[in-house]
């Protein structure tokens, strides 16, 4: 892209999640410029496109045809993201994909692969990871600097009603979402914690509805075992009242604690100190040496 130059972007999928990034694109990064919305609904369409006072499409295909675009964010239902994904990369046409890329492991690896071949940019809606608490977070994890994974615990429970789910007919279905807390509610929170601790060499686990009318789960648990012999537990749900994400990780010389949208880290001090024998001992203590002022919410 030109320097100065502002790229052009159009979003597929008038829904909610695409509405949010239209006012985005629109408002909040001066290096876009929004120029189409497409979704096969016809008012959902046309009610986007008048409130920006920009074209709509019904289909894709016809996005491209009109050739108005140099990236696209795609904001459609789960199912649908690699039809989306493979005609934007055969077009050459830049990508930016809500989570979760896909609604299984083939269709994400067939997703990577049309950009891959067709030699454009492919992101994945993971936006939390630049927030200014979750960035000092995965820069200390990062840097190697607290030594191997010891310990891990996530627990993320996000509340949804039953209205929730019955608001829109895709949701919660195999078809329509492709699953329930594992693809919905958890991916955020999920992506930062195996940032930290990478993924797991095995995982046992568990899914389950237990207190909504929906076919897919609204409960998750694993127990994970990392490559060093480090131990790890997920907990994730839709059914337990607000919204207390707690994320507990040890290293071999360090800790960070999130609770309540606040982090701490704790750092893992030597301390040699001589005897009068001549024989050393060694006194390890935790120093407190950073506490976030609570950026970001939960």
């Amino acid at each position: 892209m030109a320097k100065n130059k502002q790229l052009a972007v159009a979003v597929i999928g008038a829904g909610g999640m695409g509405q949010a990034h239209c006012i985005a694109v629109r408002k909040d990064v001066a290096e876009t410029k929004l120029v189409a919305v497409v979704d096969p609904f016809q008012a959902n369409a046309e009610a986007v496109a008048k409130l920006h006072k920009i074209p709509y499409f019904r289909t894709t295909k016809q996005l491209i045809k009109a050739n108005c675009c140099d990236a696209v964010i795609v904001a459609a239902p789960h199912p649908l993201h690699l039809q989306v994904v493979r005609e934007c990369a055969r077009a050459q046409i830049h990508i930016l994909c809500e989570k979760p890329i896909a609604e299984t492991v083939s269709s994400a690896d067939k997703i990577i692969k049309a950009a891959k071949q067709n030699h454009v940019k492919l992101g994945v809606m993971f936006q939390r990871r630049f927030e200014p608490l979750w960035a000092k977070f995965l820069e200390i994890t990062g840097s190697g600097k607290l030594g191997a994974l010891r310990r891990a615990v996530l627990l993320l429970p996000d509340f949804r009603t039953q209205a929730y789910y019955a608001a829109n007919t895709w949701r919660a279905t195999w078809q329509g979402e492709g699953g329930g807390v594992l693809v919905n509610q958890a991916p955020h929170i999920l992506d930062l914690f195996l940032q930290a601790t990478g993924l797991p060499l095995s995982v046992l686990g568990r899914v389950g509805t237990k207190c909504h009318s929906i076919e897919v789960e609204d409960h998750a648990e694993a127990m994970l075992t990392f490559k060093n012999g480090a131990t790890g537990y997920i907990y994730t749900s839709t059914n337990e009242p607000e919204q207390g994400i707690s994320m507990d990780i040890t290293f071999e010389r360090g800790r960070l604690v999130y609770r309540d949208g606040k982090l701490e880290i704790f750092h893992l001090l030597l301390q040699r100190m001589h005897r009068a024998n001549g024989n050393n001992r060694f006194s390890y203590f935790f120093f407190h040496f950073f506490q976030s002022p609570g950026l970001c919410p939960g």
